[in-house]
C-alpha cells in the first residue's frame, strides 16, 4: 500500500514542461463532454483497455476443437494453410483497430487551434507542443497493439503447438507479435501522414471539410470491412496464393512477414516481408520529416487563422426544408437540427458509426444474397433468399434511424436550451413536424433509394416495389412511435449517460434486429405471394399507420421537457400523491 501511495504521489506531482505535456494530451485523448469526473474518466480507461486486453483469453476457446480436430489428421499442408489464415485474421483486424482508434481520435493526431492559444503563451517550444500530441497518441496505439496481441499470441502458439506446428511456441508467439505490431504501426503513420499532407497542402478553408470526408469515408470503410476479415480463418484454400496485386495489399505484406520469422517463407514472401518492413519504416521517416520540415508552418496557420466555413454543404436541404416547415418554429427546430448535425464533430461520428455498421450489414447480405446461388434461375421467388432481400431496407433504415435518435439525445449548447425553453416550451406539434421530416430525409429517404436498385436487380419488379412501400409504412410507424413517446426538442435536452446498462442495450438492439429482419420479413412473404396478398398487406399497415398519426390537441399536449432527471433513488410506482 505505501509503494501505491508513493507512485500515485510520484505521478501527481510536476516532473517538467515535456512530461506534464504528456500527461495533459494523455488525459486529453479521453475526455468527453459525456464524461465530467475524475474518478468516471479512470474508470472508461481502465475498462477499455482491460476489454481490449482479454480478448486474448477467447482465443483458446475460439481455436481449440479446430486444432485438435486438425492434429488428429495426416494432412500437415491443410494445418499449416489453417495457421496461416488465422494469422491473416490476426493481422488485418489489428489494422482495422488501428485504423478505427486514428480514425476516431483524427483530431488528436495533432494540436488543434486550442491546443496551441492556450499552451503557446506558455514558456514551451512550438516543436515540443506539436511533437508532444503526436507521441502521446503513438504510445496509446503501441498500448493497444500490445494488449491486443500479446495476449493473443501466447494464446494461439499454446494452441496450434503440437505435432504439426511450424515452430517452437517461443518463436511463434514472437513472429505474430512482431507482424502485428509492424501492421498497427504502419497504418497508424499512413493516416498520420496522410493529415500531414493535407493540412500542408490543401487551403485552410477547404481543409477542414477535407477532413471532415476523409474521416467519414475510413470510418465508414473499416466497419464495411470487418464482415469480411471475420470470414478471413475459412480463407485456407487461397492463403497461399499471391496473385500481382499481392505486391500492393499491406495484410500479405506482414503474413509474408511471419512466415520470413518462422523460418517458412518462399522467396516471393520474402520480398513482400521486406517490402512490409521497407514501407512501415518509410512511413515512419516521412510523418517524421514532414513534421520537423512544416510543423511551425502548421503552427502559424492554425495559431493565427480561424477556418470558417464560408457557406454550408447542406445549404440546399436548408432551403428545402425552410420551404417545407409550415410555422416559423418548426422552422426553426429544424435548421436548429440540421446545422448542429453538420456542425458538430461528435454527433457526426455518432451517426457514421450507426451508419456505417447498416452498410456493412447491407454490403455483407447482399454480396451473400448473389454468391449463395439465389439467383442462378432468375430473379429470386421465395424462401429465405426472399426474406433477406426484404430485409435490407429495414435493416440499413434501423440504423440510420437509430444513429439520428442517439446523436439528438445529446446536447449541444446550454444557449440553445434557453433560448428554445423560452420560445417554444409548447411547441409539441411543430417538434413532430420537425423531427418527422428529418428522420423521413435523413433515415428513410436514404434507405430507400440505396436499396431499391438492388432490390430490382434481385426481385421481380412488382416484389422490389412492394418491398420498398412495406418497409416505408414499417419505418413510418416506428417513427411515429417514437414521436408520440419522446417530449424534447432534438439536441437541447441536458443528457445523463449510463442510465440503462449497455448489456440491457445490446440485448434489446439484437431484439430489435431480429423482429425486424425475421419477424416481419416472413410476414412481407406471405405477402409477396401474390399482388392481392401484396396490396392487402399495405393497406394494413396503411391504416395502422393512419391510427397511429392520429394526435391529441395541441392545447392538450404536455409542455416540453429540457432537462434529463436521474432516476430516483426509490421507485415511488406513481404512489406519491397518495
Amino acid at each position: 500500500m505505501p509503494l501505491r501511495r508513493r507512485a500515485r504521489e510520484w505521478l501527481e506531482a510536476t516532473h517538467g514542461p515535456l512530461f506534464e505535456l504528456h500527461r495533459h494530451y494523455t488525459r486529453q485523448l479521453f475526455e468527453s463532454e459525456l464524461i465530467t469526473s475524475p474518478d468516471d474518466l479512470r474508470r472508461v480507461v481502465i475498462t477499455c483497455l482491460a476489454a481490449i486486453a482479454s480478448i486474448g483469453f477467447i482465443v483458446p476457446k475460439l481455436y481449440y476443437k479446430k486444432y485438435e480436430f486438425l492434429s488428429l489428421g495426416p494432412n500437415a499442408d491443410l494445418y499449416r494453410r489453417a495457421i496461416y489464415a488465422d494469422q491473416l485474421f490476426f493481422i488485418v483486424m489489428t489494422i482495422l483497430g488501428i485504423a478505427a482508434l486514428a480514425t476516431f481520435r483524427w483530431d488528436s493526431l495533432f494540436p488543434s487551434r486550442q491546443d496551441y492559444l492556450i499552451l503557446r503563451a506558455l514558456p514551451l517550444k512550438l516543436s515540443h507542443i506539436y511533437f508532444a500530441k503526436l507521441t502521446t497518441l503513438c504510445a496509446l496505439v503501441v498500448l493497444v497493439i500490445a494488449l491486443l496481441n500479446v495476449p493473443c499470441a501466447v494464446s494461439f502458439a499454446s494452441v496450434i503447438s503440437g505435432a504439426h506446428d511450424l515452430a517452437p511456441s517461443w518463436l511463434e508467439t514472437f513472429a505474430e507479435f512482431a507482424a502485428a505490431f509492424c501492421a498497427g504501426v504502419f497504418v497508424l503513420f499512413v493516416l498520420a501522414l496522410l493529415q500531414t499532407v493535407l493540412m500542408n497542402v490543401l487551403p485552410l478553408r477547404w481543409y477542414a471539410r477535407a477532413s471532415a470526408s476523409v474521416q467519414s469515408l475510413l470510418l465508414v470503410a473499416v466497419l464495411c470491412a470487418i464482415p469480411w476479415a471475420v470470414d478471413l480463418p475459412n480463407a485456407v484454400h487461397w492463403v497461399d496464393w499471391r496473385p500481382a496485386w499481392s505486391g500492393y495489399a499491406p495484410p500479405l505484406w506482414y503474413l509474408a512477414l511471419y512466415e520470413k520469422l518462422i523460418g517458412k517463407a518462399s522467396r516471393g514472401d520474402s520480398v513482400l516481408a521486406l517490402r512490409g518492413i521497407e514501407a512501415m519504416i518509410a512511413a515512419i521517416a516521412a510523418t517524421i520529416l514532414v513534421s520537423v520540415l512544416f510543423h511551425r508552418r502548421y503552427a502559424k496557420r492554425i495559431f493565427e487563422s480561424e477556418v470558417k466555413l464560408r457557406g454550408s454543404r447542406i445549404h440546399l436541404v436548408e432551403r428545402v426544408a425552410e420551404f417545407i416547415a409550415r410555422d416559423p418554429r418548426e422552422s426553426a427546430i429544424l435548421l436548429f437540427a440540421l446545422r448542429s448535425l453538420e456542425r458538430l464533430k461528435q454527433h457526426r461520428m455518432i451517426r457514421l458509426v450507426y451508419a456505417g455498421v447498416g452498410c456493412a450489414l447491407l454490403i455483407e447480405s447482399g454480396i451473400g444474397l448473389i454468391l449463395s446461388g439465389a439467383m442462378n434461375r432468375g430473379p429470386i421467388q421465395r424462401g429465405a433468399a426472399l426474406d433477406a432481400a426484404f430485409a435490407l431496407p429495414l435493416l440499413l433504415f434501423f440504423f440510420l434511424y437509430t444513429g439520428l435518435r442517439y446523436a439528438f439525445r445529446i446536447p449541444v449548447d446550454l444557449r440553445a436550451n434557453w433560448l428554445f425553453r423560452l420560445t417554444s416550451q409548447d411547441a409539441n406539434v411543430e417538434r413532430e413536424r420537425a423531427l418527422r421530416l428529418i428522420y423521413f430525409g435523413f433515415a428513410l429517404l436514404p434507405a430507400i433509394i440505396t436499396t431499391l436498385p438492388f432490390l430490382l436487380l434481385v426481385l421481380i419488379p412488382w416484389k422490389a416495389v412492394y418491398g420498398v412501400c412495406f418497409a416505408a409504412l414499417i419505418a413510418l410507424i416506428i417513427i411515429e412511435r417514437e414521436l408520440s413517446n419522446t417530449d424534447t426538442i432534438p439536441l437541447t435536452c441536458s443528457y445523463l449517460p449510463g442510465k440503462r446498462n449497455i448489456l440491457h442495450t445490446g440485448i434489446i438492439y439484437w431484439l430489435t434486429v431480429f423482429g425486424l429482419t425475421t419477424i416481419l420479413t416472413a410476414f412481407e412473404a406471405i405477402g409477396a405471394a401474390n399482388p392481392v396478398r401484396a396490396a392487402l398487406a399495405i393497406g394494413f399497415l396503411a391504416v395502422i399507420l393512419f391510427r397511429a398519426q392520429k394526435r391529441e390537441p395541441s392545447s392538450e399536449l404536455p409542455e416540453l421537457r429540457f432537462d434529463d432527471m436521474p432516476e430516483p433513488a426509490v421507485a415511488t410506482l406513481g404512489l406519491a400523491r397518495e
